[in-house]
Order: structure tokens, then C-alpha cells, then sequence
């Protein structure tokens, strides 16, 4: 799975139409003054429950960012990705990634930390 083909899923999840793909940190987006007071206006527009910005990310956009290769010139180096280990240790269940994204995303929803889609 490419991340490109799990943003239309998240767009989704978020009420929103997905663009373009374009190289952006995350880090550097989610952390600028206009992103923090961006989000002050959501939580309160929808009377969230969600702390601040900062508290809410931790450093998972920077993370994000390194996960993404952000910077990076070319593509990453190959990664080879296996189940086996998990399976064999009784861990059987499975969902689709787009599946994934979307329930948590909706969980986060009816606890009030992220608006609602639309």
C-alpha cells in the first residue's frame, strides 16, 4: 500500500475531496502559528474536546514526515513488509487499510476530538 492511494480514503473519513498529491511536511505545516490557531477555531466551532495542537500530535508529524520521506531525494529504499510473524504468533484478523483509516477516524468523531466529516 502507497500512502498516495489511502489519502482519497482519508479525505473521505474527513468530509473533504482529496487533490493532487504535492511533497509537504507535515511538521512544518501542522506546526506554523496559522495551523495552531487554525485548529483553536475548529475546537471551538465544534465544541471538541480535543486538547491543543501540540498535545494532540505529540511529534507524530514528524514522524509522519520521516514515514512519508519527506525530503528525501528519489524514492526511499525498498522495504519489504510481512505478516508472517504476526500470524504465526495468533494474530489472524485483518482490515483493509481504507477500512482502517475510516473507523478510527470515525471513533475520533463520536468522541468529539476531530469534527465531524462534512
Amino acid at each position: 500500500m502507497v500512502w498516495r492511494n489511502v489519502w482519497p480514503a482519508i479525505a473521505e473519513a474527513l468530509g473533504m475531496k482529496a487533490s493532487e498529491s504535492r511533497p509537504e511536511s507535515i511538521a512544518k505545516t501542522l506546526g506554523s502559528d496559522a495551523a495552531v490557531t487554525t485548529w483553536d477555531t475548529i475546537r471551538s466551532r465544534y465544541g471538541l474536546r480535543a486538547p491543543s495542537l501540540r498535545e494532540f500530535l505529540g511529534r507524530s508529524d514528524q514522524y509522519a514526515d520521516f514515514c512519508f520521506a519527506y525530503g528525501l531525494e528519489g524514492s526511499g529504499g525498498a522495504a519489504i513488509v510481512s505478516t508472517i510473524k504476526l500470524r504465526r504468533a495468533g494474530f489472524h484478523d485483518v482490515i483493509d487499510t481504507e477500512d482502517m483509516f475510516r473507523h478510527w477516524f470515525k471513533w475520533f468523531q463520536e468522541k468529539r476530538l476531530l469534527p465531524p466529516p462534512g
